[in-house]
């Protein structure tokens, strides 16, 4: 995947980079949306995150997750950024924050997870 714009974040880029390589629609939809300007970003609160996600999902989210609002589902959130507070009540409800770049590697079956943005 060509990137538009020249990402200064060298973490990000080799991110976007892996998924453009990859053969899957969904990665390269990922690698899509993170190769946007940050301001276009996905920026997900835990309340959009508890209004569409189910129990025991794996989301991702192609961009950062806030902590406005209240999680009470056991989730395991895969994303590229995570605010203090997010993290936070993640952990209340018994979910995971994880890295977006660690699910990648892992390789599971896309039907598997869920992009919330």
């Amino acid at each position: 995947m060509k990137l538009k714009n020249s990402k200064e974040n060298p973490r990000l880029r080799n991110l976007i980079e892996m998924f453009g390589k990859s053969r899957s629609k969904f990665w390269n939809k990922v690698g899509y949306e993170l190769a946007k300007s940050r301001r276009m970003w996905a920026n997900v609160n835990l309340s959009k995150l508890e209004r569409y996600a189910q129990k025991d999902n794996k989301i991702v989210v192609p961009g950062k997750v806030l902590g406005s609002g209240r999680l009470t589902k056991k989730l395991r959130i895969y994303a590229f950024e995570y605010s203090q507070s997010a993290k936070k009540g993640i952990a209340a409800s018994g979910g995971n924050a994880e890295y977006l770049g660690d699910l990648f590697e892992k390789k599971p079956p896309c039907r598997e997870l869920q992009i919330i943005k």
